[in-house]
C-alpha cells in the first residue's frame, strides 16, 4: 500500500509520527510525507520511504494556499496514492481538497487541536475568521472517509457544530511517545545533578517546570505568577517565543526572571531538562489535542499540573499522578506547587504513576498500532 501524510513541517513529522511511519514501512508499505524543509529532514529518511519538501505559510495566506494546493494535487496525482492521510491544521483542509480532486481514493484527517482561531484569546481578526475556518473543515470532513481527534471534547463540539458527522470521527488520545526514549531510566543522576548544578540549583530544592511554545493561551504569565508567589523552589521555563499573534516578547520573558526563574528558551535537550525537574506544569488554555510535553512528562514519570481542559485533563488522573487546576488561575497553580513542594512521598508516587500510566495508555507502539488497525482497514504489524 502506498500511503502519502501530509504535515506542516520535518519537525512534526519526526517528533509525533516517527513510530507510525516506521511500523508501517517495516511492514512492506510505501510511505510517503509531505512536509515543509528543516533540520529533522535527515532523521526523517531512516523512517520513510520517501520525503518530499512542500512548504506551507503557518498563517492565513490565500495566494499561499492556492500554491500549497496546487502543489500537492500535483504531487498526489503524480504518485498514485492509496491513502493519504493529512495531519492537523492547513493538511486537513488543502490536503484533503489535493486528495479529492486527484482522485485519491481513501482520505483521512487528524484534529490534534482546534488552533488558536477556537480560542477565547483569539485576536479579533481570527475570530472574524472562525466561521471561515469552520466552512474549510466541514468542506475537508465531508470529503475525508475517517477523522482522527485526540479528545472527546473536540468530538463533541465538531459534531454540534455540524463540521463531522460522529460515524467518522474516531478517538485515540494521543500520538503516543517513546517509552524508551523519555524514560527516567535514560538520564543518569549524575547528568540531572549537573544541570540543576547549571541551573544554579542548590541541593534539596525543588524544580518547577515548565515546556512549551511561548505564547500567552499556553500559561506563560500564570506561570511567572506561581513562580512569584513560591519562593522556596526554583521555576525553570524552557521553549521558544511563539511566532504569531499570540507570543510572548522577549522583553517580557526577560523582565520576569531572576536568579531562582530562569527562561533557558529553545533546547533540543528537553528531555533531559525534564528529567532535571521535580514537577511539570502546563497551565495551557490554548485548545490542545493532547500536550506532547505532558506525554513526555507521564514518561519521564513526573507529577504533572496542568489545568482542566480538553487535551490536557486527558493526561491527569487528579490524586493520582497530577492536578488538575482551572484555567488562567495562577493562585491555584502555584497552590498545586506548594502542595508537592511540601509532599515529597507524594511527589514519588505520582510519579511512578505517571510512568504507568504512559506505558499503558500513551506508548507511540500502543498508538500506531491502533491507528494502524482503525485507520488503514486492518493492517498488521
Amino acid at each position: 500500500m502506498k500511503i502519502a501524510f501530509v504535515i506542516f513541517d520535518a519537525q512534526s513529522a519526526w517528533l509525533f509520527h516517527r513510530s507510525l511511519f516506521r511500523i508501517l514501512k517495516d511492514n512492506g508499505h510505501e510511505v510517503h510525507v509531505f512536509a515543509g524543509p528543516d533540520e529533522f529532514v535527515e532523521s526523517l529518511y531512516g523512517v520513510v520511504s520517501v520525503y518530499h519538501p512542500v512548504e506551507s505559510s503557518r498563517f492565513i495566506s490565500p495566494l499561499m494556499d492556492l500554491r500549497y494546493t496546487i502543489k500537492l494535487y500535483t504531487l498526489f496525482r503524480k504518485n498514485k496514492f492509496d491513502v493519504v492521510h493529512n495531519l492537523h491544521g492547513k493538511p486537513n483542509v488543502f490536503g484533503g481538497i489535493a486528495a479529492f480532486l486527484a482522485g485519491v481514493p481513501y482520505k483521512c484527517s487528524a484534529v490534534q487541536g482546534r488552533g488558536l482561531p477556537f480560542s477565547e484569546n483569539a485576536s479579533p481578526i481570527l475570530h472574524f475568521l472562525l466561521p471561515i475556518v469552520k466552512i474549510l473543515y466541514r468542506l475537508s470532513f465531508c470529503i475525508s472517509d475517517r477523522v482522527w481527534f485526540l479528545n472527546s471534547d473536540d468530538i463533541h463540539d465538531f459534531v454540534k457544530w455540524g463540521l463531522i458527522r460522529e460515524d467518522k470521527a474516531i478517538l485515540i488520545k494521543s500520538v503516543g511517545v517513546d517509552i524508551n526514549e523519555f524514560n527516567p531510566d535514560a538520564v543518569s543522576n549524575e547528568y540531572r545533578a549537573q544541570t540543576r548544578m547549571d541551573w544554579g540549583v542548590s541541593n534539596g530544592t525543588p524544580v518547577i517546570g515548565m515546556v512549551a511554545r511561548l505564547s500567552w493561551s499556553k500559561g506563560v504569565k500564570e506561570f511567572m505568577e506561581a513562580a512569584q508567589r513560591v519562593p522556596n523552589a526554583h521555576f525553570i521555563l524552557v521553549g521558544a517565543c511563539d511566532d504569531g499573534p499570540d507570543r510572548v516578547s522577549e522583553e517580557w520573558l526577560n523582565s520576569h526572571t531572576s536568579e531562582r526563574i530562569k527562561w533557558l528558551g529553545f533546547r533540543k535537550d528537553v528531555r533531559e531538562c525534564i528529567a532535571a525537574m521535580d514537577v511539570l506544569v502546563l497551565p495551557s488554555f490554548y485548545p490542545e489535542g493532547v500536550p506532547r510535553v505532558l506525554l513526555e512528562g507521564l514518561a519521564m514519570g513526573k507529577p504533572l499540573i496542568t489545568t482542566d481542559t480538553p487535551g490536557c485533563k486527558e493526561v491527569v488522573i487528579p490524586g493520582e499522578n497530577g492536578y488538575l487546576i482551572p484555567p488562567r488561575d495562577g493562585v491555584a497553580l502555584s497552590e498545586s506547587i506548594q502542595s508537592l513542594i511540601d509532599d515529597v512521598s507524594m511527589r514519588r508516587h505520582f510519579g511512578v504513576r505517571s510512568r504507568q500510566i504512559c506505558e499503558k495508555d500513551f506508548s507511540d507502539i500502543v498508538i500506531s498500532e491502533r491507528v494502524i488497525r482503525e485507520f488503514y482497514n486492518g493492517i498488521k504489524e
